[in-house]
């Protein structure tokens, strides 16, 4: 995850009424002054579980509830390592989301709930602003690296009973036994 964030110069309240020589800043951004720096949420899927790769091709499936020693099925590898990565349940994408649903979380209202007031200078203003956003965007990272019930992909990733997991098969690693 890269959360990226700038926003721009503080806007001093120059009218004559209560708020009057208040800062504030009046826009966030998901980007920052750097070239190609923005918010974005990346994962990696290794290309063994691609459908041509030999290590996916030797996740055959065989295994059942009656036959402990089984093989776990290649499409079912595939799903629950992408539901652990970025899936609904317990997904890191999806703690991610969550936790920026939070308005403690999420970076513009954390942004524009700080006001400075009259005796502050534009650059203190900033220095806080910057804290308080990188504070919440620590928030976002933590609660997006927690390892949820859904960390081993043999079983299914649903988390519904937590110590009761359905298994769904070993993994076949090379040297791979033979599939029927």
């Amino acid at each position: 995850l890269n959360l990226a964030f700038s926003f721009s110069n503080p806007v001093r309240i120059a009218d004559a009424g209560p708020n009057h020589g208040f800062l504030y800043i009046d826009r966030i951004s998901d980007t920052t002054r750097q070239p190609r720096d923005t918010t974005w949420f990346h994962y990696d899927i290794t290309d063994d579980l691609t459908k041509n790769a030999t290590f996916y091709k030797a996740q055959c499936g065989t295994w059942t509830p009656q036959k402990a020693g089984g093989i776990i099925l290649n499409t079912t590898l595939l799903s629950n390592l992408e539901e652990h990565e970025f899936g609904t349940t317990l997904g890191h994408y999806q703690q991610y989301v969550t936790s920026l649903e939070d308005p403690a979380n999420n970076l513009g209202e954390v942004a524009e709930a700080i006001v400075g007031p009259p005796e502050q200078s534009a650059q203190a203003y900033i220095a806080r602003l910057r804290e308080r956003v990188a504070e919440a965007a620590l928030r976002v990272l933590s609660a997006m690296q927690f390892e949820a019930c859904n960390v081993d992909a043999r079983y299914h990733p649903s988390c519904a009973s937590v110590g009761q997991l359905a298994f769904c098969g070993n993994v076949n690693y090379a040297p791979y036994l033979a599939c029927p």
